[in-house]
């Protein structure tokens, strides 16, 4: 299948069809084969000359012969690569990327080549016209998402509204950055490893947004010496716990006069400017600590603030 062709023709038909759509520029590189060794190199420098200022490079791969994926690149100036994704439609494809990726960053060293969830199936013969489809739909979403966020900030620029233009900011760098596995698959296995501390025990577990005092209270609770201060939280507020953490407290050592312990669990506020990473470890951290513990009892903490 010539299907770089076949990209650029599908390409032309929807800018004609919907200019507005497609609106920035968008390349399609020639397909590289994984049997020609330099052939990923030469294109990521052929993407570097191609065009110049923001534009979107779309290169399809292919894999001993029939397994196609495609890889989107998003340059914000000539040089410098903003957005870097992978698509795989191959369901339960065992295709590794790290060479592209550590070629990928040989070039561009301040670049990622991400996931991103795309359109699968279980056939590889499908994965050519399924990649064409996959490309086409991510460069049109990359341009929508941009130029919408973009619109927003710049009005709350012109209208000196930095928190929101912050805000906006950081909302579209979620929505364009796919998810980082590496990551992702880090921060469960922290999670894990308290997952097994906890294991057939009694635990209580605290819930509540960032900021409403989740870790302060267990350090309270710990016996830690606290001092008063005063603290203002914003809705911009990034939760300082990274996965769901353990803290045993034995009743000695708070003063009490009985023997025992209880296990304290902290886990990061849901919904925070951290990227998806963090909200998937930590729904993950949660399932599986209730399902490894012998019970729980949930405290759910809510700030005063939230409550008027």
């Amino acid at each position: 299948m010539d299907i770089d062709n076949i990209l650029s023709t599908r390409l032309e038909e929807l800018q004609q069809k919907f200019p507005t759509r497609f609106s920035k520029s968008i390349y399609v590189l020639k397909a590289v084969h994984d049997n020609v060794p330099t052939g990923w190199k030469e294109r990521l420098i052929e993407a570097r000359r191609k065009g110049n200022g923001q534009r979107v490079i779309l290169i399809p791969y292919n894999i001993e012969g029939l397994h196609w994926i495609g890889i989107l690149l998003k340059f914000e100036t000539d040089r410098k690569i903003e957005l870097a994704q992978l698509m795989d439609p191959v369901e339960y494809s065992d295709f590794s990327p790290e060479k592209l990726g550590n070629e990928l960053k040989e070039i561009y060293p301040d670049t990622l080549l991400r996931w991103t969830y795309v359109e699968k199936h279980r056939d590889v013969q499908q994965s050519a016209s399924i990649t064409i489809k996959n490309l086409l739909k991510a460069a049109e979403e990359v341009q929508l998402t941009y130029e919408r966020g973009t619109d927003t900030c710049s009005i709350d620029l012109k209208d000196e509204n930095w928190q929101a233009a912050l805000t906006t900011m950081k909302i579209l760098f979620k929505e364009l950055s796919s998810l980082n596995m590496q990551e992702l698959f880090t921060l469960i296995e922290e999670a894990d490893k308290v997952v097994y501390l906890i294991k057939d025990k009694n635990i209580i577990l605290f819930f509540g947004i960032t900021g409403s005092g989740k870790s302060t209270t267990i350090h309270f609770l710990a016996g830690s010496q606290m001092e008063r201060v005063i603290v203002t939280t914003s809705p911009f507020a990034q939760s300082e716990t990274r996965y769901i953490t353990a803290v045993t407290v034995n009743f000695k050592d708070v003063g009490a006069f009985t023997d025992g312990s209880i296990i304290l669990c902290d886990n990061p506020g849901f919904g925070n400017t951290h990227r998806a990473e963090f909200d998937i470890a930590n729904a993950i951290g949660i399932v599986r600590a209730v399902k490894g513990c012998r019970s729980v009892k949930p405290v759910v903490l809510i700030s005063y603030g939230n409550i008027a």
